[in-house]
């Protein structure tokens, strides 16, 4: 799949480190990581983990989503996870 402009291809991931009610999942204890990005994309790199607005994404398949780089809302460090 090949990913234009500012679009940017995640894989939904569910955080097991968060979340008050265990085995309840919300767009707010998940994340994603980026598989693909545009040519036009500047803030974020291939692999990383960013928590985005779910909301604004589209869904590709499965857990593959498509979002725009402006709706990257932060880029996650591994200690972010735990």
């Amino acid at each position: 799949m090949q990913v234009l402009a500012k679009n940017i291809l995640i894989l939904k991931h569910k955080n097991e480190y968060t979340g008050l009610i265990q085995g309840v999942e919300s767009d707010e204890n998940t994340y994603g990581k980026i598989l693909g990005i545009g040519t036009d994309v500047t803030t974020v790199e291939l692999g990383q983990i960013v928590m985005l607005d779910w909301n604004k994404s589209k869904k590709v398949k499965n857990d593959l989503y498509v979002i725009q780089e402006e709706d990257i809302i932060a880029i996650l460090e591994e200690e972010d996870l735990k």
